[in-house]
């Protein structure tokens, strides 16, 4: 995790991405931190609706390999 987390910047500054959005990048773990403190309130009841959320959450990561751009690697990183 933290090999992929240290190289998106670099890899997302080489595809085009612009500071705005590598700032969007930095700061989705700490999002992801705040909504965490959510997801007892707000996250799946049934184990069918935690399927429904992990099966959206490796949706986001197979369109990594279909649509390849710096943008999807930010919207992607800010999903998961």
């Amino acid at each position: 995790m933290s090999l992929s987390s240290s190289s998106l910047p670099t890899v997302s500054r080489r595809g085009g991405l612009a500071p705005s959005g590598l700032s969007a990048l930095a700061a989705a773990p700490f999002v992801a931190n705040l909504l965490g403190a959510f997801a007892g309130r707000f996250g799946p009841r049934n184990t069918a609706q935690l399927t429904l959320v992990r099966g959206f959450g490796s949706a986001a990561l197979l369109i990594l390999f279909l649509v390849p751009p710096a943008p999807v690697v930010v919207a992607v990183a800010v999903v998961v």
